[in-house]
């Protein structure tokens, strides 16, 4: 079972949708994610859209370059040892090749411990 999945999300409702939730073509869940540990360890984050989608780790849990996983795939990703914090990283979506920032009500974070 994957620690974190990227979705479509099943309330959007348009590009002028008043409502903030309603608002995002994709929803990563959860929106904070708790690491456990300092020490570092493995994750497995799950696409579960129909395109191709690229997760960026900042430093210091990861190299702040987007690794891409494919429509339906999932991908084990290794956070690095870091400080007790909360990390916000970024996913986008690639639809067609417009790309669409995923989200967790705001950015979604990698807490550590």
């Amino acid at each position: 079972m994957a620690d974190i999945t990227v979705s479509r999300n099943s309330t959007f409702q348009g590009d002028d949708e008043g409502s903030i939730a309603a608002g995002f073509r994709y929803v990563v869940t959860p929106g904070k994610f708790r690491a456990g540990t300092t020490g570092g360890r493995s994750i497995l984050i799950s696409n579960q859209t129909d395109h191709a989608v690229a997760v960026t780790l900042p430093v210091p849990i990861g190299n702040a370059t987007g690794q891409p996983i494919a429509a339906g795939q999932q991908q084990a990703f290794h956070v690095a040892a870091a400080s007790e914090d909360e990390y916000s990283y970024t996913v986008m979506v690639n639809e067609n090749g417009t790309m669409y920032r995923a989200h967790a009500g705001s950015s979604p974070r990698i807490v550590y411990p």
